[in-house]
């Protein structure tokens, strides 16, 4: 084989596979140990790192009050604006997970990201069997998303359409609160 006018044979074709392999490896999984890329004769012994999970728990975390259930959400972007993402739990007042999110929302800034997760919060409640049954609390690190959903008239215009569709979700839910949390 002529690889930029040289002639290379079998072994160092595989070495430049190799290579090239080990490379797209450190770039996919960057927690992969050097020494494991030179097992690439036997891939099945490379080991790829499992990504963390959260431990489930939010430390500093209360129950909400029986007939009351508890939306955690949040929402981040890298960058501003930058790609986005939006989870939440939502738990009774027992401490049990009833619904999780997680969702991403594309190039966005994190303002954004607070209140879509806001919204999506009321959203999935409004098409749960609670919904007339509890009080929904939604509880947020972000202090513009609380202040522009209880205050609409506040957010910035770019916002509105946002706002207005929580505004038109608030108006379904019987009882709900909206708290900032840190």
């Amino acid at each position: 084989m002529v690889f930029q006018g040289k002639r290379l044979d079998f072994n160092q074709i595989v070495d430049i596979v190799k290579i090239r392999i080990a490379v797209w490896i450190k770039g996919k999984w960057p927690n992969v140990q050097l020494e494991q890329i030179g097992k690439l004769q036997c891939p099945q012994e490379i080991v790829i790192p499992k990504k963390i999970k959260s431990p489930g728990h939010i430390s500093g975390w209360m129950k909400p009050g029986e007939g009351m259930v508890e939306f955690n959400v949040d929402g981040a972007s890298l960058g501003k604006p930058g790609s986005a993402g939006i989870r939440g739990i939502l738990r009774d007042h027992q401490g049990t997970d009833l619904i999780r999110f997680s969702k991403e929302v594309g190039i966005i800034e994190s303002n954004m990201a607070e209140l879509l997760a806001i919204r999506e919060a009321f959203i999935l409640f409004l098409s749960s069997p609670l919904l007339n049954r509890c009080t929904l609390i939604v509880e947020s690190d972000s202090r513009n998303g609380v202040n522009w959903v209880l205050n609409p008239e506040s957010a910035p215009w770019r916002w509105k359409n946002i706002i207005n569709h929580v505004e038109s979700l608030k108006a379904q839910v019987k009882d709900w609160r909206v708290v900032h949390v840190l």
